[in-house]
């Protein structure tokens, strides 16, 4: 766990209902020239060290393909109904974990997905919002984060993270699973894993694990406190990286 015990954390979950929440986290497979790719590995350890504290988690693998990641996402939260969806991608170049505030409504694509398609300027959703904000809380999330490598991003780029990351709050936003619509959904980008290569700036995999549980924790704790009063958000809080 990283900042919160398990004791503290099932406390939390007893305050949702009877039932156990279910979080869903996603990564994605290896896309390119890159034959790894750790926002998968993550969204995997994550969901293990999750599982000890009480937390329902799946974790899945979508495809790095525009006109199919979407689709696989909603099939899973069809089928699990989780409370929690958190989609993770891969940042490379960063050096923290970037909780994402914003999808846009763009796919401009500099280089092909995993299925040669590479779009120029389209929309993801014909017709819908310019952007979409994530429902996750996000600045409590990186106020409390403390050593954790955690930050706020105001961009989640325009590739395939993008389009499952907007495609997600859209089909949120409309009610698209009715009752069974996620309570918070948003998605997260993780460094480069630099136990598998340095030829990108990253951390090691451990800190990005550590990252995300702190997401999800942080994001319980909201849900079963949704009137608690907002942390101090001027401490330790960055932008992300634009890109």
């Amino acid at each position: 766990m990283s900042l919160l015990t398990a004791r503290h954390l099932r406390w939390m979950i007893m305050s949702f209902t009877h039932e156990t929440p279910t979080v869903l986290l996603t990564g994605f497979e290896p896309f390119g020239d890159d034959e790894h790719n750790p926002s998968a590995t993550v969204a995997d350890a994550a969901a293990r060290a999750l599982l000890g504290s009480g937390v329902q988690v799946v974790s899945a693998v979508l495809p790095c393909e525009f006109a199919t990641s979407h689709e696989v996402l909603f099939d899973l939260i069809a089928h699990h109904e989780p409370e929690v969806v958190i989609c993770l991608g891969l940042a490379a170049g960063r050096s923290q974990v970037g909780v994402e505030q914003v999808g846009i409504n763009l796919q401009q694509a500099r280089i092909s997905d995993n299925a040669g398609c590479q779009p120029n300027g389209t929309p993801v959703v014909v017709g819908g919002p310019d952007g979409i904000f994530a429902t996750l809380p996000a600045r409590r999330i990186v106020s409390a984060a403390g050593e954790l490598p955690v930050e706020l991003s105001l961009s989640a780029g325009t590739f395939v993270c993008n389009h499952v990351f907007y495609a997600l709050m859209h089909a949120v936003e409309i009610g698209a699973w009715g009752e069974h619509s996620p309570k918070s959904a948003g998605f997260v980008h993780v460094p480069w894993d630099t136990d598998v290569s340095t030829v990108y700036p990253g951390i090691p995999l451990a800190e990005s694990v550590a990252g995300v549980c702190h997401v999800v924790e942080e994001t319980l704790k909201h849900l079963s406190d949704p009137d608690a009063p907002e942390a101090d958000t001027t401490q330790g809080a960055g932008l992300g990286t634009l890109h």
